[in-house]
């Protein structure tokens, strides 16, 4: 499963999982891959024992990684082995240990409409697991297509580190460093630049809302970036934008304070973890009606909804935001609110305890 020091949400979830796990009590070995490299086949982690398989091609990791996994179980003795993504399921079979698997990618919901023979290959992958978690009620009745039985599916959502994404974070440095005034109006998407999370539809919608007092600042880069900067400079908005590239994580809570709006212009996406990181900041969104996009806002109460490949909805989603500063904190707050009761990975980590509980 993707790991610190690689990059990713995946990566992301499972460190702060486990992290949130330990302070519960609970003894957490992770089993990952060496990305990069020259990373560390062993090390200490905030409590988790993290153990790394060599890389290699597709035969040479699956192997390297089933014999991290049986050494694991035979010094370890694990209650459970959670499976994170769908690369390592093939090496968790026939442990004698019961696997739960959380159901992150998009690329399963693109997978499902590839035909019968794709849903077939799939539920064959998922026939050894225990217990199905999706952070999506779209990927939770997906796994249901591809034959997982409801009685072993269960909706658990991403969670957000609400300590350190906080209102109080200060946003002024990451304004100075991008040369925007203290007064501007800041409209942030981080989001990498993959067909998957509709940055060039943000980008098209960008010439309906950027003035002179209004700047978009794009953090993420990928294959459509070339794409996105045609598209604005086409449109004669350029110059309102800001592409900061990619920014690693512990640089995103000055990114979030910096903003005023937040943007997912997603095509596909889960339980979104830049949208839980800007809610945590008290940060309103304007979201997508797609995946677990709605679980998360509440249009009219914590952001603004819209159709997904529609920029001028979007642009309209975002107007409504920026020129109603009472609406803005008022979404802001609840967001805030809404992640503390239900997106904490406290919170997170003691529904993912009970539905171990559920298999043992």
């Amino acid at each position: 499963m993707d790991f610190p020091p690689n990059v990713g949400g995946i990566a992301a979830h499972v460190y702060e999982l486990g992290r949130a796990l330990v302070r519960l009590g609970h003894d957490v070995r992770v089993a990952s891959f060496r990305i990069p490299a020259d990373t560390a086949a062993q090390e200490d982690m905030d409590g988790m024992d993290v153990r790394r398989a060599a890389p290699g091609p597709r035969w040479l990791w699956r192997r390297n990684l089933r014999r991290l996994l049986k050494a694991s179980v035979a010094d370890f003795h694990p209650d459970v082995i959670h499976v994170h993504g769908l690369r390592p399921l093939t090496p968790s079979r026939g442990l004698g240990v019961p696997v739960v698997f959380t159901n992150h990618t998009s690329g399963f919901l693109t997978r499902m409409t590839q035909g019968p023979l794709w849903r077939r290959r799939l539920g064959g992958m998922l026939a050894h697991v225990a217990l199905t978690i999706a952070p999506s009620h779209e990927l939770e009745e997906a796994s249901i297509r591809a034959g997982v039985p409801c009685a072993r599916t269960r909706y658990i959502p991403n969670g957000v580190d609400a300590a350190r994404f906080t209102p109080d974070v200060d946003g002024a440095p990451v304004r100075r460093e991008l040369g925007i005034a203290s007064d501007a109006l800041v409209v942030l998407a981080a989001r990498r630049m993959v067909p998957k999370n509709g940055v060039r539809y943000l980008a098209a919608a960008a010439k309906g809302f950027v003035r002179d007092d209004v700047t978009l600042v794009l953090v993420g880069d990928g294959e459509e970036r070339p794409l996105v900067e045609r598209i604005l400079a086409d449109d004669g908005v350029r110059d309102r934008v800001i592409l900061a590239g990619s920014r690693a994580n512990p640089e995103m809570p000055g990114f979030y304070a910096a903003s005023d709006v937040v943007v997912l212009p997603s095509l596909q996406e889960a339980t979104s973890i830049a949208g839980l990181e800007a809610m945590a900041t008290g940060r309103p969104l304007v979201g997508t009606r797609v995946g677990g996009i709605p679980e998360l806002i509440e249009d009219g109460r914590t952001g603004v909804l819209v159709p997904p490949t529609d920029p001028e909805a979007l642009a309209a989603g975002v107007r409504r935001l920026l020129d109603d500063a009472d609406f803005r904190k008022k979404a802001g707050d609840t967001a805030r609110r809404q992640v503390l009761e239900r997106f904490s990975w406290d919170v997170v980590a003691a529904q993912t305890v009970d539905a171990y509980k559920e298999v043992l």
